[in-house]
């Protein structure tokens, strides 16, 4: 998580960097523009396949393998993932498929990255000579940093759902012997300032709610 969370403060240095640059040319708002259209970006390969999928040109199983740990609040260790649970991302499979043509996300991202070149090069003519160096440095670190953003939150998810198989698959064994009804991942919130190793509960997993049965003696 720490190179993910530089990287997020870096950008955020970056942006408000970009965003003087933009109000210094005369073109204050253009900033959305100048932080986009990199190309090959982690969220643009899932939404790629994803509309691949939409036109039966990927295999479902195939996506599932590359994409499955996303899905609804897929940041939370009691979500369930599209490998889970396949319904969420039907329906949104459904909305792609009533999409026009001109909405696949290769060409959207390839129009942004046209707007992004064209933006830059309109900024840099508006500054002037003696800035035009550190316009451009700013502009190719952003253009190097932003990418990474996706990177981080892809590989934070990934770990967030490894934890969320591991305690899933223990969940099942300890329902084979007998110690689990329903085994489950819920939502602990405060879970870990209100309970004490030894504390015995019941863990209802429909609704989500822990019941202290008993508390440890100390």
């Amino acid at each position: 998580m720490r190179p993910h969370t530089l990287a997020a403060l870096i950008c955020q240095g970056l942006y408000e960097q970009v965003r003087a640059l933009a109000s210094a040319a005369g073109r204050p708002g253009a900033e959305t523009s100048l932080v986009t259209g990199y190309g090959a970006m982690a969220e643009t390969a899932v939404v790629s396949d994803l509309w691949d999928v939409s036109r039966d040109r990927l295999a479902l199983d195939t996506f599932l393998g590359r994409h499955g740990y996303h899905g609804p609040a897929e940041g939370e260790l009691a979500a369930h993932p599209w490998r889970v649970d396949r319904a969420p991302l039907h329906a949104l499979l459904k909305a792609y498929r009533d999409m026009p043509e001109d909405r696949d996300p290769r060409v959207v991202e390839a129009q942004r990255t046209r707007e992004r070149l064209c933006t830059e090069a309109d900024v840099l003519a508006a500054v002037s000579p003696v800035k035009r160096p550190s316009a451009r440095l700013t502009l190719r670190l952003a253009a190097r940093f932003f990418p990474l953003r996706g990177v981080g939150k892809g590989a934070f998810l990934q770990c967030a759902d490894v934890v969320r198989f591991v305690a899933r698959a223990h969940g099942d064994h300890l329902a084979a012997e007998g110690v689990l009804a329903d085994p489950c991942v819920i939502g602990t919130r405060t879970g870990t300032a209100a309970l004490r190793t030894g504390d015995r509960v019941r863990v209802d997993g429909g609704r989500g709610e822990v019941l202290v049965l008993q508390r440890r003696r100390a």
